[in-house]
This record gives structure tokens, sequence and C-alpha cells, in this order.
């Protein structure tokens, strides 16, 4: 059975393999597959992606200004008293 790594692994995997792929001789290989395998973090493991105000669907919360749905009054961050 197979399972995936945590970032951390993966990371220090990561620069292990870098490591010694930069002792190596400079060849126009050897950087492609430096610059794939340092791409290869964020494409296993995406950053965490934040919703941005330019999305039809979310809305700053005019309680507390953090983002939410359109659909509630406030946000599950804060109660207002007059909700």
């Amino acid at each position: 059975m197979s399972h995936k790594l945590s970032p951390d692994a993966y990371k220090k995997l990561i620069d292990e393999d870098l490591a010694w792929l930069a002792a190596q001789p400079r060849t126009l290989e050897r950087d492609h597959i430096i610059e794939i395998v340092k791409a290869s973090l964020n494409h296993e493991y995406p950053p965490p992606t934040t919703p941005k105000e330019s999305d039809p669907w979310m809305r700053r919360c005019p309680y507390c200004s953090m983002m939410t749905r359109i659909t509630t009054a406030g946000c599950d961050h804060c109660e207002p008293e007059d909700k």
C-alpha cells in the first residue's frame, strides 16, 4: 500500500536530492532536473488558497472584515449582536 508523505518529509527528500544534484557536473539536463524537482513541492503540496475579493461568491463580513460567503449575514469568526 502506498500513502502520501507529509509536506515536511517530502521537502526533506527534495532537499537531499537537490544537494546531490548540486554536486554533479553542470549540464543542461541537470539544471532542468533541478528546476523540476524544485517545482514538484508546489505541485504535490500546493499552498493553501485564500478567498479573494474578486470571487463572486465571497464578500467581506461587515462586522469583522473577514472574507465570508455571500449568503451569511456575519461569518463564522464573529457573532454580531444585531444579527
